[in-house]
């Protein structure tokens, strides 16, 4: 995500620097761990140290990866809400992301998670820009109502 090293203002530098600080994220995919990909990383990153440096490293977080299938009850549901509630037929995507609560409640609820995406490519999500349109939000409450009914018919 970033580095930095040294005086980071404008202006001439001098001088070499006696420590840098780096942030590192990293996305995973299935089969993977986060705790086992961190583990990994950092033995890796410490192996690369010579003896004469210190190395500090602080794990912040993570979450494992999550693939919901394109025939579940629920993205079925998800999709007849999406269609019913903005009017065109929806398109699976694989996408990546990271909310690391989604594996929790599937593997802790015992029950597969549903995403609906309602923002478009466009949105800058994450940007100085970002924006979501008021259609998309006013429609998203009218297909998460529209879900709820569609999955509760499966689930009878």
């Amino acid at each position: 995500n970033g580095m930095f090293s040294g005086y980071i203002d404008e202006g001439h530098k001098s001088i070499i620097p006696s420590t840098a600080t780096a942030k590192i994220s990293m996305r995973l995919v299935p089969n993977q761990t986060w705790r086992e990909i961190t583990d990994k990383a950092i033995s890796h990153i410490k192996s690369l140290v010579p003896d004469y440096m210190q190395i500090e490293i602080h794990s912040h977080h993570g979450g494992n990866p999550v693939i919901a299938a394109i025939d579940s009850p629920g993205v079925k549901a998800a999709s007849v809400a999406l269609e019913t509630a903005f009017g065109f037929k929806t398109v699976n995507m694989r996408e990546g992301g990271s909310i690391p609560i989604v594996e929790m409640f599937q593997s802790e609820l015992k029950a597969p998670a549903v995403l609906m995406g309602l923002g478009l490519d466009g949105d800058n999500i994450h940007s100085p820009n970002e924006k979501f349109n008021l259609s998309h939000y006013f429609g998203g409450i009218k297909a998460s109502a529209i879900f709820l009914d569609e999955y509760s018919k499966v689930q009878k």
